[in-house]
């Protein structure tokens, strides 16, 4: 004989499963005291009630370990139905999506020039390995200062040999430099460009090319010669 439960919301006799009602274990027969239907509009609405503090709540599930998880499955099964979602939530807000990747890439315009440099090194099937662990070492390396003047200034990441000449997006060929001195070399060759540069340094000059292990054997740098 099945037996039933009746919901403590709606007041509707159904039968005592798990596809009726939630495991709750504090409950004699394990089961919720409403039904799956009840808990889930429950659910809704103190959702609109409480939106700060359901967000406040989502975001600390999601950075444990059993929510990372949960959170992995779900896109996993629910891949096209996210891709849909997405799609249609930025065909709707296409002025503010607009707005807000132009404010998001002015504030990191730094990360953006990387990516660009990534993805031309990948379409010259050009080495490409660098990583964000190895370029916070090279920053470190040079005391998180600009390798051709020598100030502590904001940093980007510049090719020692230019990329259009073949360059890698390697720890082997990516030296700090802050944005002017970058703006000055361009696609210049160093060895031409560094000497007539207004701040230039023999010892600065040294350090570079040992710290690359530059030789004329590197065919990294053939193409200078």
């Amino acid at each position: 004989m099945m037996i039933e439960k009746v919901c403590g919301r709606c007041k509707v006799k159904l039968p005592a499963t798990e596809d009726n009602f939630y495991v709750n274990n504090n409950y004699n027969d394990g089961l919720s005291n409403c039904c799956k239907t009840c808990r889930k509009e429950y659910g809704r609405e103190w959702k609109k009630k409480n939106k700060k503090r359901h967000s406040e709540l989502s975001v600390k599930y999601s950075q444990t370990e059993k929510g990372k998880e949960k959170i992995k499955i779900y896109r996993a099964k629910n891949k096209e139905m996210i891709y849909e979602s997405h799609k249609k939530w930025r065909e709707k807000n296409s002025d503010y999506t607009s707005q807000s990747q132009k404010k998001w890439r002015k504030k990191n315009s730094n990360y953006t020039r990387q990516y660009k440099n990534k993805i031309k090194s990948i379409k010259q099937k050009l080495p490409c390995t660098l990583t964000s662990k190895q370029w916070e070492v090279i920053k470190a390396d040079f005391d998180n200062k600009c390798c051709y003047c020598g100030e502590e200034k904001p940093l980007e990441q510049e090719h020692f040999m230019p990329l259009k000449n073949g360059g890698e997006y390697t720890k082997d060929n990516i030296i700090p430099s802050c944005k002017s001195c970058n703006s000055s070399k361009r696609a210049e060759d160093f060895f031409k460009w560094y000497p007539r540069n207004k701040n230039y340094s023999k010892k600065r000059e040294n350090k570079i090319i040992q710290y690359l292990n530059y030789t004329k054997e590197n065919t990294q740098q053939l193409n200078i010669f």
